[in-house]
């Protein structure tokens, strides 16, 4: 295979291929199909989605049964919104290989994300046949429910039934390595139930602290003192990703533009999207701009290095990511 010369350079420099690494030899460009499937991944976890999607498709026109290429286009697809495809490249990795597990678990939240429950929950009780140790999709099926709930009753045997289920499971010595990938789960609809949910949110959160320990990482430079804000601007950053054509990004959009210059060094985080005009504004507003990747240990020191003095979530539970 070849890497496209315009294309972004895979190595992270930014650059394009022809003025980075396609400089140093023209062979570099002639690729092994598993060396295609590394720079396809390095552009997808790095937001260069258009970039990634279209390796994928060129490792299936030249090899039409290489499974992980139909598994990481659907993957690739689902983030840019494309659903149904994302659905049908997941489906035929799974005619090629029924008992590939992780395109039973992304077809299992893609439909949960879509409120098809039931699908999901098939997917997902697969998954764990295959599967038994897998504590991510035990996290899963413990908070699968409906966005919105219909009856005062079933709102009540929901909860009571959900925190059982969090007992049973803080009590079970469970391990994960990658939340973001592994669950991806936050309590967000549990709001909509109009009830107190400190007691399930207290729970939740220490499911996931005993789980990965990690999650209670604290950037060094909030470890000792920071340099008096009195002598220097504030610097302020947000993460979201929904920084696109939605009410986050319409509501941010506004503070963000008025936001004082003198005062503030701003900084914004996105994750890997279209940009929209939603996201070309907002990100006319930073003074720092950065995509971050979909890997929660990078992401978090890429933020870390910035020494922020406030990081905001305008979305703190939306979505799994920024939650952990």
């Amino acid at each position: 295979m070849k890497i496209r010369r315009n294309a972004l350079c895979p190595c992270g420099s930014s650059k394009r291929f022809k003025y980075c690494c396609g400089k140093l030899d023209n062979q570099a460009q002639k690729l092994t199909v598993s060396e295609a499937m590394e720079i396809a991944d390095h552009f997808r976890q790095n937001g260069q989605l258009a970039n990634a999607e279209a390796i994928y498709r060129q490792i299936l026109q030249i090899q039409p049964d290489w499974i992980q290429a139909y598994h990481q286009l659907g993957k690739t697809l689902f983030l840019q919104n494309q659903v149904a495809e994302a659905i049908n490249y997941h489906q035929q990795a799974l005619q090629l290989q029924p008992n590939l597990v992780i395109a039973h678990q992304e077809l299992g939240d893609i439909f949960r994300i879509q409120g098809q429950l039931e699908v999901a929950k098939t997917y997902f009780q697969r998954v764990l046949e295959l599967d038994p140790t897998d504590t991510g999709t035990r996290i899963k099926l413990a908070t699968l429910r409906p966005v919105i709930m219909g009856l005062p009753q079933d709102i009540l045997a929901f909860r009571r039934q959900f925190e059982a289920q969090l007992d049973t499971l803080l009590t079970s010595h469970l391990h994960l390595n990658y939340p973001e990938r592994e669950t991806g789960v936050t309590n967000f609809y549990l709001a909509y139930h109009g009830l107190n949910d400190k007691i399930l949110q207290i729970k939740l959160a220490q499911l996931y602290e005993q789980v990965c320990p990690s999650l209670l990482y604290v950037a060094p430079h909030c470890q000792g003192k920071s340099i008096p804000i009195e002598s220097r601007k504030i610097k302020i950053g947000f993460v979201s990703r929904f920084f696109k054509n939605h009410t986050i990004a319409k509501v941010m959009g506004g503070i963000l533009a008025n936001l004082s210059r003198e005062q503030f060094e701003i900084y914004v985080f996105f994750l890997p999207q279209f940009m929209d005009e939603s996201a070309v504004f907002i990100q006319q507003q930073a003074d720092y701009f950065e995509m971050l990747p979909l890997v929660l240990a990078t992401a978090r020191q890429q933020i870390a290095d910035k020494q922020l003095d406030i990081l905001f979530y305008p979305d703190i539970g939306m979505e799994s990511f920024t939650y952990f």
